[in-house]
């Protein structure tokens, strides 16, 4: 053989080896250079593979499988408060409880006709307290009247079945968004008279201003005179919630609540104008 061939094959021989050696370090470095899974990453992305049917939803899922379950939660919900469609919902639901109240003065206003006459009834709403919930007014004019109002899922009866009309009560009056009730009230034929002033206080309940104080002349041959002088030496003056102030501590209460006891004219008359059923049509 000559020796030209020798070296032919001796150089194919060194080519030979040099690829497969090549591959074969390849191989090695392109193993070393992926990463390694955790057991619980391996379970993840098997669990999530499983009920995986077309390609969009496997990439989701092969992007996720590194996060631990807790952190793919959160990641969830963020996604969910990004979305402005959620949000829209959230606020939608959020508006229907407000409007709750519609439902409950329906109930209202059925127990009543149950137990009262309703073609003597009248209704209405109004607003009462400091809120954007209207409150309901409901009573016989002239003769009684209740007021209800809803806060906070809750409805509060503050007026129940209050009389007037009769006995010298000429009836109430309130003053819109300001929780404040008027009342002219009077005893023993006009001798005595009861001026009252009741404030929603935060606990849905009522301070009661009062003044009392003498009113019409009474002779004393009347069979009332010694009554009436008795209940005066009792009860004239000024009280805030059952307590005995000055008139000074009363004037101050009436400028702190910028009420004039003598001028009406800033308040409405405590009572319906529609009929049960015109009302329960317009809440529903």
């Amino acid at each position: 053989m000559k020796k030209s061939v020798k070296i032919l094959i001796i150089v194919l021989c060194l080519i030979i080896v040099g690829l497969v050696t090549f591959i074969v370090v390849d191989k090695v470095i392109n193993k070393k250079v992926e990463t390694p899974q955790s057991n619980d990453e391996k379970i993840v992305n098997k669990t999530s593979n499983t009920n995986k049917t077309d390609n969009s939803t496997s990439n989701e899922s092969n992007n996720n499988s590194s996060i631990p379950e807790d952190k793919k939660d959160n990641l969830e919900n963020s996604n969910t408060l990004q979305n402005p469609i959620a949000v829209q919902n959230d606020n939608d639901s959020l508006n229907i409880k407000d409007s709750e109240y519609a439902k409950e003065y329906i109930k209202i206003i059925d127990n009543i006709e149950k137990d009262k006459d309703s073609d003597d009834i009248t209704c209405d709403l109004i607003y009462f307290n400091n809120d954007n919930i209207p409150d309901l007014v409901i009573g016989n004019p002239g003769y009684w009247v209740s007021l209800y109002i809803y806060e906070d899922g809750n409805v509060y009866n503050l007026i129940d079945d209050w009389a007037y009309g009769v006995m010298g009560n000429a009836g109430y009056s309130y003053i819109e968004k300001k929780g404040i009730i008027l009342n002219h009230n009077s005893d023993f034929a006009g001798a005595i008279s009861i001026d009252s002033i009741l404030i929603l206080n935060s606990k849905n309940e009522f301070d009661g201003l009062h003044n009392i104080s003498k009113g019409a002349d009474i002779e004393k041959t009347d069979p009332m005179y010694e009554d009436v002088q008795k209940t005066l030496a009792e009860t004239e003056g000024y009280s805030y919630n059952e307590e005995t102030i000055s008139e000074q501590e009363y004037n101050d209460k009436l400028k702190e609540l910028s009420i004039n006891p003598n001028d009406y004219s800033a308040s409405k008359i405590l009572e319906g104008s529609q009929t049960t059923a015109e009302l329960k049509k317009q809440l529903q």
